[in-house]
């Protein structure tokens, strides 16, 4: 990171520290490696799943994501990330470093995740470091956890479904594909935004800093 986005991602911090409700849940520095799999039949692939990995435990949650940033995009210039999770009545703060390519598909990156009592309180430390909101997208998402990895199937408007591999190495990202046996899913390099970004501009949709996709405008 240069100096630049570091300065910005202390001040978040120091900002976030200031807010008295909010309380850590997680950090992760040595954030994990990923895979992102197109999926077009998802109760097909989660069965696949359950039947190689038998002790993966199935939860689903509903995601609503507002991102935020300056309004030329500095922090997105930069892959840089600032995200607001509503998930299942709690409400979570993420800042993202920025992407590194460990092979063609399998990336890491540091996240720093915290959960948060007072929603408002947090949404206006943010607003005082210049940023807005910029996005909104909605996910339905399924989540199977084993102990040391995570496959996440995906639903979001518009671009429809994914699938996520994360572990804490990307020798053991490549182990669950490849016992997944699903070649036949395309690998996809960009993130759930990116794609959103160009499949909006198809469409003649807002893109950021006014892009939506949730459920509700998709129809």
């Amino acid at each position: 990171l240069d100096q630049e986005v570091n300065g910005l991602q202390g001040q978040l911090l120091v900002a976030m520290n200031n807010v008295n409700e909010l309380e850590t849940q997680k950090v992760e520095i040595d954030a994990n490696r990923k895979h992102i799999l197109e999926n077009t039949n998802k109760e097909d692939f989660i069965s696949a799943c359950l039947k190689q990995f038998p002790k993966l435990i199935r939860s689903q949650s509903f995601q609503r994501d507002t991102y935020y940033d300056t309004l030329d995009m500095q922090l997105q210039s930069r892959d840089f990330v600032v995200r607001v999770r509503e998930n299942n009545g709690m409400a979570y703060v993420a800042l993202k470093s920025p992407r590194i390519y460990i092979s063609e598909f399998v990336q890491k990156r540091i996240e720093l995740e915290f959960i948060v009592d007072n929603v408002e309180n947090i949404i206006n430390q943010i607003h005082s470091q210049d940023l807005q909101p910029i996005a909104i997208i909605e996910k339905k998402r399924i989540t199977l956890k084993e102990q040391d990895f995570v496959i996440e199937v995906d639903e979001l408007p518009f671009i429809g479904s994914f699938v996520e591999i994360e572990a804490k190495s990307a020798d053991k990202v490549d182990e669950i594909y490849e016992s997944l046996h699903v070649e036949n899913l395309e690998k996809i390099k960009r993130n759930y935004g990116e794609l959103l970004d160009e499949k909006l501009n198809e469409l003649g949709l807002p893109l950021r800093p006014n892009l939506r996709a949730t459920f509700l405008d998709k129809e």
